[in-house]
């Protein structure tokens, strides 16, 4: 039935139409009918053309709001990893500690008398080429005199503590660059001479004790 009903509308208007053409109506229906029973269609740009338009208004937006990038995934943080405490002491540099000298700082070692002057902890001796260790190099300095003239080799002391020994260090040695060993001219002054010992930080205690071959001691700490 509501077909019927749309037909029978469109052909009512196709014969007012008709009559409209050939001046059978009164113009008010003429004028409605224009109107109203013929819609205008709205003029629809070719497909081409619509693409166009499309392209500029995104090239518009990018120029205003710059181009559209995909979201990219976040690397996770790295894991926090266990440092080497050789390569942390490298990377921040030598550390050492100035070691306070003892009350008694003098030592006969035959025909020799050595006074410490210097004492010193570190971790790492040596610029350019270096050794490094999780430990201490205790550096002893000396300076030597004698009456007669002498050879002095402390490369061949050790030092002690508690019945523990710690002997030369000669890698730390060759990297401070320092003579531990020597000829002591007669009467001509004192001679520098500076020796390495490995210890760990348990030792840098009261009791260290610095000891040569022939027996001779001198406590450090």
């Amino acid at each position: 039935m509501k077909r019927n009903r749309l037909l029978f509308a469109a052909a009512s208007i196709g014969a007012l139409a008709a009559r409209a053409a050939k001046g059978r109506l009164p113009p008010l229906f003429a004028t409605a009918l224009l109107l109203f029973g013929c819609p205008e269609k709205t003029p629809q740009p070719p497909g081409d053309e619509r693409l166009l338009a499309k392209l500029r208004a995104e090239k518009d937006r990018e120029a205003r709001e710059g181009p559209t990038v995909a979201p990219t995934a976040v690397e996770p943080l790295p894991k926090d990893e266990q440092v080497n405490p050789l390569a942390e002491f490298a990377a921040k540099g030598t550390q050492k500690k100035q070691l306070t000298l003892p009350a008694k700082t003098l030592l006969q070692v035959g025909k020799a008398s050595l006074r410490l002057n210097a004492l010193e902890a570190t971790h790492t001796v040596g610029q350019g080429i270096s050794v490094t260790t999780d430990d201490w190099f205790v550096m002893v300095g000396f300076s030597a005199t004698a009456a007669e003239a002498t050879e002095l080799d402390l490369t061949s002391a050790h030092l002690e503590r508690d019945g523990k020994t710690y002997p030369h260090a000669r890698d730390a040695q060759a990297a401070g660059k320092r003579p531990g060993k020597g000829a002591v001219a007669a009467g001509t002054g004192d001679t520098p001479l500076t020796v390495w010992f490995e210890v760990p930080a348990d030792a840098l205690k009261e009791g260290l004790t610095f000891v040569m071959p022939d027996g001779a001691k001198l406590e450090l700490q």
